[in-house]
C-alpha cells in the first residue's frame, strides 16, 4: 500500500486535560489503521506525552512528529494583565529534528514558568530565539491570522503572517487551513487563507482540528468540555464543542474536502518527511563523577565499599565479604557504579555541612550503600534483602530516596547543579490523572444526575484494580448510558 497523502498534524490527545479524549495507544492504531504511516502531537501547550508517543509510534512503526499547540501571548509573556492577558493566540509548533525538539523544551518550560497566566504562554521575542528545528502552523480559527481575517483585516493579516515567515524562516512556515465545513466562519477563512498564500507566497497546509476519534465521540467530548469548564450539561450559556466535527478523518476525507487545493494535502506529506526526531530511549545516561587516575568507577566503588565497611563493623567477615561481593558484582554488571558514587558523594557532603539526611525505602537492604554512607542503617543486622532493591532482572536502575531537611534542600540542588551541571539536574513532578471513581462522581454531576447515585456506583468501584482500567472516556461513556436508562 503506497504512504496516504495526507499526515494529520493538528492533533490532540488525552495529555490536552480535560479538553481532548484521545488515549496515544489508540491515536497511533487509528493512524495505522488509515494507512498513515506518519502522525502528529499537538497537545494544548505541554509535551507530556511525547515520550509515550514515540514508545507506541515505533511499536507500529509509524514516524512520531513532536508538536505543540502553543499559547501565544497578545503581547510579552511577561504581561499578566487581568481580562486582557487571559486571551491567546494558538500557534502550531512541530519539530522538525533533535534541535527542534530541544526548542520545543525550552519554550513549553519558559511558557510555564515566566508565561503562565491562566494557561502557559511564550511570545514572539522568546519564539525568535528558540525557532530553529521548528516549523510553524498558522494555528487555525484560533491563531493569530485568521482572527485579523475574521475581522476583514487582510493588511494586517499579511504582516502578521510575513512576520512569522521572518521568524521560522522562509519555507518553515504554513498557513493552515482546516477542514470543518459546518462552520460558516471556517469556509470564509479558507477562502481568505488562499488569497493570502498567493499574495505573500507563504504555502497552504490543510489539517483536521482532532480532539476525538470517532465521531459517536463527539457527545463525551462534549461531557468533557463540561467537567473541565465546571458546567453542567444542561447549562445554556456553556461553551459547546458540537457544532463541527474534530474526529480522526480517514486520508481520502481530506483529499476530497482540499481537491481544489491539492498543495495543502501535498504540503502534509512534505512535513511529515521533514520531521525526523530520533531519541535514544531506554539507555541511562548517568552523571559523570571523576575517580582517582588509574581507577575506574567500578574498581572506585570497590574500594570504597570496602574502605568504608572496614569503619563501620568490628570485623569484615567471610558473611560480609560475600554478600558485598554480590552486591558489586549486580551493580558493576549493570553499569551503575557511577550512580552509587554520585549518591555517595552529595550524601556525604551534606552531612559534612550539617545537613540532616536520610534514605528510605528498599536501598536500606543494600550493604555498599551503608559502606558509601547512602543509607544509616547496616542491612545484614536487619536482616533486609539486597534483592528487593536491586537484583539481576530488574530492568530499571535502582530508585535511592533520599531526604533532606526541608530548610537546607535548597543547598543541596546548588552543589549538585554547581558540580554536575544543570543540563544533569531535574526537578520531578507527580503527573495526576482522573481516577475512576472521581471520573464518575465529576461526569454524573455534569449530567445533573443526583449525587447519592454516582456516589454509590463510583464506590462499586475497587479502589487500584488493575482489572478496571476505567478512564474517563469510559467513565463519560458508561454514566451517559445510564442517565439514558433512567430517562426512558
Amino acid at each position: 500500500m503506497p504512504p496516504s497523502k495526507f499526515i494529520h498534524l493538528h492533533v490532540h490527545s488525552h495529555y490536552s486535560l480535560l479538553q481532548a479524549l484521545p488515549k496515544l495507544d489508540e491515536l497511533v492504531k487509528a493512524a495505522k489503521a488509515n494507512g498513515m504511516d506518519a502522525v502528529a502531537i499537538t497537545d494544548y501547550g505541554v509535551m507530556y506525552g511525547g515520550i509515550e508517543f514515540i514508545q507506541e509510534c515505533l511499536k507500529k512503526e509509524i514516524k512520531p512528529i513532536i508538536g505543540q499547540c502553543a499559547y501565544v501571548a497578545l503581547d510579552k509573556l511577561t504581561d499578566k494583565r487581568p481580562r486582557i492577558d487571559d486571551k491567546s493566540h494558538q500557534l502550531v509548533l512541530l519539530a522538525e529534528n533533535n534541535e527542534g525538539y530541544g526548542n520545543l523544551l525550552k519554550l513549553t518550560t519558559i511558557a510555564h514558568l515566566e508565561g503562565f497566566y491562566y494557561r502557559p504562554r511564550i511570545d514572539k521575542d522568546v519564539l525568535r530565539t528558540h525557532a530553529k528545528g521548528l516549523i510553524g502552523l498558522s494555528g487555525g480559527m484560533r491563531g493569530e491570522v485568521c482572527k485579523a481575517l475574521a475581522m476583514d483585516e487582510f493588511g494586517k493579516a499579511e504582516a502578521i503572517a510575513l512576520e512569522y515567515q521572518e521568524i521560522f524562516g522562509k519555507g518553515n512556515y504554513f498557513l493552515e487551513m482546516q477542514d470543518h465545513p459546518e462552520l460558516d466562519d471556517q469556509i470564509s477563512a479558507n477562502k481568505k487563507l488562499i488569497a493570502l498564500s498567493k499574495k505573500t507566497g507563504i504555502p497552504l497546509v490543510a489539517t483536521k482540528d482532532v480532539l476525538y476519534l470517532k465521531p459517536d465521540d463527539a457527545e463525551a467530548h462534549d461531557v468533557l468540555t463540561c467537567v473541565g469548564d465546571g458546567k453542567t450539561f444542561d447549562d445554556e450559556r456553556r461553551a459547546r464543542m458540537t457544532d463541527a466535527d474534530y474526529s480522526f478523518v480517514s486520508s481520502e476525507h481530506m483529499e476530497k474536502a482540499f481537491a481544489h487545493v491539492s498543495e495543502a494535502i501535498e504540503n502534509t506529506r512534505r512535513i511529515a518527511d521533514r520531521c525526523n526526531v530520533v531519541l535514544e530511549l531506554g539507555k541511562w545516561n548517568f552523571a559523570n563523577i571523576d575517580v582517582p587516575e588509574g581507577e575506574t568507577h567500578d574498581t572506585w566503588l570497590t574500594k570504597m565499599a570496602y574502605e568504608g565497611i572496614a569503619t563501620k563493623v568490628p570485623e569484615v567477615t567471610s558473611e560480609i565479604r560475600e554478600r558485598m561481593d554480590y552486591e558489586l558484582g549486580i551493580i558493576q554488571g549493570k553499569g551503575y557504579s557511577p550512580y552509587f558514587l554520585v549518591v555517595s558523594d552529595y550524601m556525604r557532603w551534606a552531612k559534612d555541612h550539617g545537613i540532616m539526611t536520610t534514605t528510605r525505602g528498599s536501598a536500606a537492604g543494600s550493604l555498599v550503600s551503608y559502606a558509601i554512607d547512602i543509607v544509616p542503617v547496616n542491612p545484614l543486622t536487619y536482616k533486609l534483602p539486597f534483592e528487593r532493591f536491586l537484583n539481576p532482572f530488574r530492568p530499571s536502575p535502582p530508585d535511592i530516596d533520599g531526604d533532606f531537611e526541608d530548610t537546607r534542600r535548597d543547598e543541596v540542588i546548588a552543589y549538585v547543579t554547581e558540580k554536575y551541571g544543570k543540563e544533569k539536574v531535574a526537578q520531578i513532578g507527580t503527573f495526576g490523572t482522573m481516577a475512576a471513581r472521581g471520573s464518575v462522581r465529576d461526569v454524573g454531576r455534569v449530567l445533573g444526575l443526583p449525587y447519592a447515585l454516582c456516589d454509590r456506583i463510583s464506590k462499586m468501584i475497587p479502589m487500584g484494580s488493575q482489572g478496571f482500567p476505567m478512564t474517563i472516556a469510559h467513565a463519560i461513556e458508561t454514566t451517559v448510558e445510564l442517565r439514558e436508562e433512567m430517562s426512558k
